[in-house]
């Protein structure tokens, strides 16, 4: 390849606008490992994924987690013998951090031994090894050894669990396809927890169980030492690779996928857009959207007046669907008083409707009884619902405290609460819909609103720090994420995260999800700049906007493909995105279509489903997203 043409790694930077590490693959014997950073990811013997990753995480007394930087990587390959070293260093938020990592891999057995000293004075809540578990060992029988000697049988969750389903784990054994794998832990206590809560593909074994004390002040020259070991005992290879374990881009040569359109006799779901929290202004709606704007206001500060009418700038004649956040209920009454103004003439047109109002307690970002009871008081002729203002994990864990008369359920969702990896966003998708699927369970019969949906967390839901005032005026400082640690992400701007719009919006679009609500109308976590300047992603958003109330038409989940398809009056379009980087074909009810890496295409028809053709001819590129 001549050196001045990109390369497959230099085309992925450039749709997704980041600075992803290169994915190294390693093969000893029977074993199949790849090296990303400081990660050790999709270890596999014999076609079978074991481990989804090994890594090593510093988590700050806010559960942030300090970035790791590579320092030195050095891989022996001797015979059927693998020695993979890492050394790297964590240096943000006051934490420095640098441990040394051996990975050995002989015959049947892995060995992960980690050393690491502190450097800077700072409190932490986790330093080690945390091992990730693929999905799809969900409902695999396991067995749970304890430091005491003793051992508990249990099982991987099928259904998302609300708490930890492995606590005071010394070890762990399963069976993965035919194949019986141990884990032994040395150097701390380890539990695990199901990081599908957060939208993370993953279970996750970790140090330091959560029912110790935290955070922990550690002072340079502290020390951790531990390590895992992983052994296998397996006769032969499975019929077929586990799956996940090969990218989707490895099958995109298998020949074109069937995609069946079903009708489904559902509204595809309303789209909404988050209120901007950059600091500046706009005189009025940005080009790109016109729909509904989900507006979050701090009834605990001064600010939330400024942030509520520049939304209302924003939404111009759209509804304005409000979520609050309050200490005491009755601080919610000048922020209805506001709210129930409307719709009504204002300075500069129409003051929008309000499309529902929720209120959510600022310690544990759920509505309350108290706060419900004073929104039902005082909140008029407004529409209501409630839930959470934070993850799937909150509704999951504290559904049955939440007021048995809530008309509706909310909660928001972010992929990279614990990882901000590309191959985090492309794996959350499958997650994403679980978590759709079984928050319309626990509401039942009552719609359910999803979002904000954020690339970044948008606040710390879990931070021990004392949150900070909500004082300072939107215009020129911002509000918000604008000061929360790292909630901006480059990729917003990129071709990658218009690809992923789309299959988000058909991985949360299920039986029950009535509205999901999507990153902010402009500024760095939106679809556009303040001067006009629409990113990539705005040319999906509004192809998803015109399709929603019609019949969502049921699609199937393929591997690094979005696919949203709605009817309405006998016309059929199909949205398409590819999220791998890969040239995939695709057979959409009859008719053969392209999908170039990372774009994204738009199909029409005119026939109903069973039995859809889609109209012939060139498929409609989005503009910009060729």
């Amino acid at each position: 390849m001549s050196a001045d043409v990109p390369g497959p790694a230099a085309d992925a930077v450039d749709a997704w606008l980041d600075d992803e590490p290169a994915a190294r693959p390693v093969r000893v014997g029977d074993w199949n490992l790849t090296l990303r950073g400081t990660h050790l990811d999709d270890i596999t013997h014999r076609g079978r994924r074991l481990l989804s990753s090994l890594r090593v995480v510093v988590r700050d007394h806010d559960w942030r987690t300090v970035p790791a930087r590579p320092v030195a990587t050095e891989v022996t390959v001797e015979g059927e013998h693998l020695q993979v070293v890492l050394e790297a260093e964590h240096e943000d938020l006051g934490a420095h951090v640098r441990w040394r990592g051996v990975l050995t891999v002989d015959g049947d057995r892995v060995v992960y031994a980690v050393e690491g000293r502190v450097a800077s004075a700072f409190r932490r809540n986790r330093i080690g090894i945390v091992v990730l578990h693929p999905p799809e060992v969900a409902g695999t029988a396991l067995r749970v050894l304890h430091p005491a000697g003793t051992s508990t049988g249990t099982a991987f969750p099928v259904a998302i669990a609300p708490h930890q389903p492995a606590r005071d784990v010394a070890g762990l054994a399963w069976t993965a396809d035919g194949a019986e794998a141990s884990l032994t832990f040395a150097g701390d206590v380890f539990e695990t927890e199901d990081q599908r809560n957060w939208t993370d593909a993953s279970f996750k074994t970790y140090s330091t169980p959560l029912d110790l004390p935290f955070p922990v002040p550690v002072a340079p020259g502290d020390r951790f030492s531990q390590a895992v070991e992983l052994t296998v005992s397996a006769s032969g290879a499975p019929e077929a690779p586990a799956a996940g374990a090969t990218a989707p881009a490895d099958r995109a040569d298998a020949g074109p996928t069937r995609v069946e359109l079903a009708p489904t006799g559902c509204p595809v779901p309303q789209l909404q857009v988050g209120a901007s929290t950059a600091p500046g202004d706009v005189a009025g709606p940005v080009p790109w959207w016109t729909g509904p704007v989900l507006v979050e206001l701090d009834a605990t500060g001064r600010a939330w007046p400024g942030v509520l009418a520049r939304a209302r700038r924003e939404a111009g004649a759209a509804p304005l669907d409000v979520r609050i956040t309050a200490e005491d209920p009755a601080q919610l009454e000048p922020v209805l008083a506001a709210l129930r103004q409307g719709p009504a003439a204002g300075p500069t047109g129409p003051v929008p409707a309000v499309a529902r109002v929720a209120a959510y307690d600022t310690a544990g970002h759920t509505t309350t009884p108290a706060l419900w009871e004073h929104l039902l008081r005082h909140a008029g002729h407004l529409p209501l619902a409630g839930g959470t203002s934070a993850h799937f994990t909150e509704l999951n864990r504290r559904h049955g405290d939440l007021p048995a008369d809530l008309p509706a359920l909310t909660f928001s969702s972010t992929p990279q609460m614990h990882d901000t990896g590309r191959r985090q966003l492309l794996e959350s998708l499958a997650a994403q819909r679980l978590t759709a699927e079984q928050a319309v369970a626990i509401a039942g019969d009552r719609p359910v609103h999803v979002g904000p949906v954020t690339l970044r967390p948008r606040f710390n839901a879990v931070a021990t720090s004392p949150r900070p005032p909500a004082d300072a005026d939107v215009v020129s400082e911002g509000t918000g994420p604008q000061h929360v640690w790292r909630a901006d992400d480059p990729r917003q701007a990129g071709r990658g995260f218009a690809a992923w719009l789309i299959a988000s919006f058909q991985a949360f679009s299920v039986a029950g999800v009535a509205s999901i609500t999507y990153a902010e109308t402009w500024g760095p976590r939106g679809f556009g700049a303040a001067d006009g300047t629409a990113f990539p992603a705005a040319g999906p958003l509004q192809q998803l906007s015109e399709l929603c109330g019609w019949e969502r038409l049921g699609t199937p989940l393929v591997p690094g493909v979005g696919i949203v398809a709605a009817r309405r009056h006998g016309r059929v379009v199909v949205l398409l995105a590819e999220l791998t980087g890969s040239t995939r074909h695709l057979d959409v009810a009859g008719r053969l279509v392209h999908l170039r890496p990372w774009g994204t295409t738009r199909c029409e028809g005119t026939s109903t489903p069973p039995g859809t053709t889609l109209d012939g001819g060139p498929c409609a590129v989005l503009p910009g997203l060729a």
